[in-house]
């Protein structure tokens, strides 16, 4: 069985924050370190509710909630979309329990801080993924994190797994999505995992209207959008291996979680020998120093993943593109992959790089599984969404 990797406990005030409940001191409670105003938000999908109901959370000001009540506290039923617990200026927050030691350290769900401008964003959202859900994320400029605490062991999925399909978007909006938690400083460029438009190895971008179905293993991550979006998320793995591509201009996402042995991936192209092309990929991660990313088909190429992206491409399209990672197990890596059959907008090139790490080369339907229930929810945002109150 994979052994669930969870959140490090963050020593740190004024920032964002990914508390793990098992880290809590159940003798003398645990202050939460941060310069208020803030917001907290739980993700617990998967522990007992029996414990979660005596963990407190405690503020100077005489709010008390129960971190069952705060996991299950959405703006809106049959939604993930979830209520900030928040904590005003000049007060703190603490968590208590009457639970022992051992109780606390099955507990495999955590707490979300906010930082104070977060706080007071109004286009500021956070989701925990359940249930699968259509989300509609309105025109303007958007941060949406989304929390997954799924540790079931009941499935062979890799664990806090996130489906992500049914994506509609119009040309001219912009879509980038980050690991983790947003800070509220502006994101290194080139940092993230994807994007649409897709930043193309000539240093241009271009806008796909097709995003094929994709997973990820994350506890925490985040969209940046503007202009608007639409897609399908539920809390569930879909492999891409062998998924052949639903359009001939078109782009995708495969993800080697933390843990998750090493493997040859396939995407299945579905080339047309009529048509030219280009097929490429960007690629970013955190892997030890001995090990690397390969695109193996249809030519070999070779990066070691950093934090920001690695690009490659090749003016022709094979039948599928292979891609492997190598000495891995202990890292990630996330691999946008992109193919454009038939007139071409862009100039393309055998292989290079964004700046970055130097590389070396080396000569599904979009659409949830029938019998999921889709729940249609509109992301409209209202101005109690401005109060930020429970």
């Amino acid at each position: 069985m994979i052994v669930p990797v969870l959140f490090s406990l963050f020593a740190v005030c004024n920032a964002q924050q990914i508390l793990n409940l098992k880290d809590f001191d159940v003798n003398t409670g645990t202050k939460i370190s941060q310069v208020a105003p803030y917001a907290i938000y739980v993700s617990a999908s998967t522990d007992d509710t029996t414990l979660l109901k005596q963990i407190n959370v405690k503020t100077t000001d005489n709010q008390v909630k129960n971190l069952y009540d705060l996991s299950r506290n959405h703006i809106m039923q049959n939604t993930g979309l979830l209520q900030p617990f928040v904590v005003n200026v000049t007060t703190e927050a603490s968590i208590s329990t009457t639970l022992s030691a051992e109780q606390m350290g099955k507990l495999t769900g955590f707490l979300y801080i906010t930082t104070s401008k977060q706080l007071t964003n109004n286009h500021f959202l956070v989701y925990n993924v359940q249930e699968a859900e259509l989300i509609k994320v309105p025109t303007d400029d958007y941060t949406i994190v989304f929390l997954n605490s799924n540790y079931s062991i009941l499935t062979s999925q890799p664990f806090q797994s996130s489906s992500i399909s049914a994506w509609s978007q119009t040309e001219g909006s912009s879509v980038k999505l980050y690991e983790g938690c947003p800070r509220d400083d502006a994101e290194k460029e080139n940092s993230q995992f994807f994007s649409n438009p897709a930043v193309m190895i000539n240093g241009k971008q271009m806008f796909f209207p097709v995003v094929e179905i994709f997973s990820l293993s994350l506890g925490a991550f985040y969209f940046k959008s503007s202009k608007g979006v639409q897609f399908v998320i539920s809390n569930e793995f879909t492999d891409v291996n062998n998924r052949p591509t639903t359009s001939k201009i078109t782009t995708g996402l495969y993800m080697k979680p933390i843990t998750v042995n090493d493997r040859k991936v396939s995407i299945f192209t579905g080339h047309d020998d009529k048509l030219n092309g280009t097929i490429g990929v960007n690629v970013v991660g955190s892997v030890p120093a001995n090990a690397n990313f390969s695109v193996t088909y249809p030519i070999k190429w070779v990066t070691i993943p950093t934090n920001i992206i690695q690009s490659w491409s090749i003016p022709e399209i094979s039948d599928r593109l292979g891609l492997d990672t190598i000495n891995s197990v202990a890292g990630e890596v996330f691999v946008q992959y992109y193919m454009i059959q038939g007139n071409q907008s862009i100039n393309p090139v055998t292989t290079t790089m964004l700046p970055g790490r130097q590389t070396t080369s080396r000569g599904i339907e979009t659409t949830t599984k029938s019998n999921a229930i889709v729940q249609l929810f509109t992301s409209f945002i209202i101005t109690i969404l401005g109060a930020r109150y429970l």
